[in-house]
């Protein structure tokens, strides 16, 4: 199956389609997950030469998650560069998961089915200024669909090497948050593929 990775839009409320290029035949069904706003660890950061640790804070990560994303917006960082990290809690301290060093302070991190326990998210002041306050926005998502994604048709059938179009709505969004979603395209009950959704109102 052929779907984009992911799609972007902005609107309290709005609709997306997303053309589907199928690899079987027989019915697919469609299903949603979040759209969940971000959780918001406002990072005090002070640059320290002699480490990339000049500011951090812990977070959980729950069972079940399906993606964990973690985000620096560079209109939200009053800094030219900064470098993000995440790293997990083990009992031989911390060990680095993943990492984003833009060349800007807009930063992200996007990694699916993290083993479920406390995390880290720690940004390196890269850029000359003393400190900075860095907002990481984070999202945890699920199975849960919070009723303000829908997908649609949520079935129809399909042959293999087609495309279809499925419609990915919203509505009831909050001004000045964040959100992150998914649409699942699956085989009866079987995951074939899915598209992201981010939306910021």
């Amino acid at each position: 199956m052929a779907a984009p990775g992911e799609v972007y839009a902005s609107g309290a409320s709005g609709s997306l389609e997303l053309d589907i290029t199928t690899g079987f035949s027989g019915v697919m069904n469609t299903d949603v997950d979040g759209l969940l706003p971000s959780t918001v660890l406002p990072l005090d950061v002070i640059k320290d030469g002699t480490t990339v640790v000049d500011g951090g804070d812990f977070f959980e990560v729950p069972a079940g998650t399906k993606v964990t994303r973690l985000s620096t917006f560079a209109d939200e960082v009053q800094a030219e560069d900064i470098d993000l990290y995440l790293a997990r809690l083990t009992s031989r301290g911390l060990v680095l998961v993943d990492s984003s060093g833009n060349f800007d302070s807009g930063e992200e991190i996007t990694v699916e089915s993290l083993e479920p326990g406390t995390y880290a998210a720690i940004v390196d002041l890269y850029s000359d200024e003393a400190s900075v306050t860095a907002p990481v926005h984070i999202w945890n998502l699920g199975d849960e669909d919070e009723a303000n994604l829908t997908a649609s048709p949520a079935s129809l059938t399909v042959t293999q090497g087609t495309t279809v179009t499925v419609t990915a709505s919203w509505d009831g969004l909050l001004g000045g948050e964040r959100y992150l979603g998914q649409v699942n395209f699956l085989e009866g009950t079987t995951l074939a593929g899915s598209t992201l959704v981010t939306v910021n109102p």
